[in-house]
């Protein structure tokens, strides 16, 4: 009986502690799983991080670094246009203004049909007008412009003396449409690249007029061309 009693009492105490066994191995199989989808998850979202540019990989880098060179060379060539648009505008401004003249006061002694006279006073009265002007806005802002041609323009009027009658009106007309066109081409580089507002500003009221001067310009090329100077 009592053999009975201790064999059922250590079936019992066995049987628990085989629960136990078996609850703690099962927790542990679970933890272990965890464990390792946990650590897949993160290598997983670390290739993605990876091929997606984060995690500070090289793809990533070298995007941003090329991004940063292209707002640094952006902000460099804006620099250099204001940098040296208003000075070389005032010299080849200046330079161009004063060729006007001394052609223009050319013109009405050389020049044989009466347009062609017309013309070069006017190119002269305007002209004087502008670059006097110009030279305010020059002096404003301490910067110095030439008083005299330069040797191309020089040399442009030169060629231009020695020629009179037709031949001069043909040459004379077709150096002023040249002549205005890339003056036009000066004033509007100079508006839209960001310079000192008030000199934008004045290139800009300007244009017209010499909108204006090379239709004039062009009109007397047609008719030095189509005539002998009547």
């Amino acid at each position: 009986m009592l053999f009975s009693i201790l064999s059922l009492t250590i079936k019992k105490v066995s049987m628990k502690f085989l629960s136990k066994i078996i609850a703690f191995a099962v927790i542990a199989s679970v933890s272990v799983a965890c464990g390792r989808d946990a650590r897949n998850d993160l290598d997983s979202q670390s290739e993605k991080g990876e091929q997606t540019g984060f995690g500070g990989s090289d793809k990533t880098n070298g995007e941003s670094t090329a991004g940063n060179n292209s707002m640094t060379e952006d902000s460099t060539n804006m620099h250099s246009m204001h940098g040296m648009d208003d000075t070389k505008f005032f010299k080849t401004a200046s330079d161009g203004g004063l060729l006007e003249v001394r052609l223009g006061k050319l013109a009405t002694q050389n020049g044989s049909s009466t347009k062609v006279i017309e013309f070069g006073r006017t190119m002269v009265i305007d002209h004087e007008k502008a670059n006097s002007e110009l030279k305010n806005f020059a002096d404003g802002l301490n910067i110095s412009i030439p008083d005299a041609l330069s040797e191309t323009s020089q040399n442009k009027y030169n060629e231009l003396a020695q020629k009179k009658g037709n031949d001069f009106d043909q040459a004379y007309a077709t150096l002023m449409v040249a002549s205005h066109q890339e003056t036009i081409e000066l004033f509007r580089t100079l508006y839209n690249s960001g310079g000192e507002q008030r000199l934008r500003e004045w290139a800009e009221a300007k244009i017209p007029n010499l909108e204006h001067h090379l239709q004039m310009a062009q009109m007397l090329q047609v008719g030095a061309n189509g005539s002998n100077g009547q």
